[in-house]
């Protein structure tokens, strides 16, 4: 304590796990989308990448509660997608796939 009053220690602008997590959605990640033969590969950050393909998500959570319609890292939005193409093209004899490339 001075004579001014209490010494307030200075605050970081972030915490060290947000600027983790603030890397983690600027990094590109590349998707590979197989449909009837055909291939795209769609590169965005993960933030951008769970808005693009929100309805498919949305859809498959419609047909199968497990779809997590905003998920948080790059393998459960792999994973959602993948479950949600089991929900909506159950019965399709050539399903659409999503691949994570490196």
């Amino acid at each position: 304590m001075t004579a001014h009053g209490p010494v307030m220690r200075e605050e970081r602008s972030q915490p060290r796990s947000r600027i983790k997590e603030d890397k983690a959605m600027t990094k590109i990640y590349n998707i590979k989308i197989t449909r009837k033969g055909r291939e795209r590969i769609v590169s965005n950050t993960l933030e951008n990448l769970v808005e693009y393909f929100s309805y498919k998500l949305l859809s498959g959570s419609s047909y199968d509660s497990r779809v997590n319609k905003a998920p948080k890292t790059i393998k459960s939005l792999m994973s959602s997608l993948n479950r949600a193409v089991r929900a909506t093209e159950e019965s399709c004899y050539d399903q659409t796939c999503y691949e994570l490339l490196d």
